[in-house]
């Protein structure tokens, strides 16, 4: 792949966003390492079950994966639209645009588990789906920074960022579709395409939005 002559922007608000995300989960180590460490484990183990977080860890957790894939799309767009004028009211309205789409997401898995009786199913599936997320944020965020300020490969630390992020969420929604295994009959089938469809579409519309 031959990838295009690019300058991440740098400004003092995504410096200040990035410093403030490594600060928050440098203290998510003191405060809350073995909860994290625990959850994180049992995604890649065939136990079903989720741990849930401490409301500070999730709130803390859940800001941090919003900035992060905020500036990963916010990157995308400079570097798809280099005439773009780039600056923090494009960065609002990403983070705006991500929180709308997670809301409606979780709208329709909540009026979908109504309808069909597999509220249990769908609550482990969300723990699940947050947690893949919130493993990626912590994955890539060197990456996010190397693709900023990185001087020659930032096109590439861009790019490598953007792959693992999708990677790791990609697995987490094939996770949560192995754990379909528990239910049995048609619905089983329409659970799989539902999923698929909820999951992947958002990301065809975030590939239109940065082409």
């Amino acid at each position: 792949m031959e990838f295009q002559n690019y300058t991440a922007h740098q400004s003092d608000w995504i410096s200040f966003l990035l410093i403030t995300v490594v600060f928050a989960y440098g203290l998510l180590h003191f405060i809350g390492a073995y909860q994290i460490k625990s959850a994180f484990s049992l995604l890649f183990s065939r136990d079903t079950t989720r741990k849930q977080y401490s409301p500070t860890l999730k709130i803390i957790l859940n800001a941090n994966t919003l900035t992060v894939l905020g500036l990963f799309i916010y990157e995308g767009i400079e570097y798809f639209n280099p005439s773009l004028e780039m600056n923090y009211l494009v960065f609002l309205r990403i983070v705006f645009g991500i929180m709308v789409l997670v809301g409606l997401q979780k709208l329709i898995i909540l009026l979908h588990s109504g309808i069909t009786s597999t509220v249990d199913f769908f609550k482990n599936y969300l723990a699940t789906q947050n947690q893949f997320a919130h493993l990626a944020s912590v994955v890539t965020i060197p990456l996010l920074i190397l693709s900023i300020y990185s001087n020659t490969l930032n096109q590439f630390f861009l790019f490598a960022g953007a792959t693992v992020f999708g990677g790791i969420y990609l697995f987490g929604i094939l996770k949560s579709i192995a754990l379909s295994n528990r239910i049995k009959g048609p619905l089983k089938l329409h659970l799989i395409f539902y999923l698929c469809g909820n999951e992947i579409l958002p990301f065809f519309l975030f590939y239109k939005i940065l082409i």
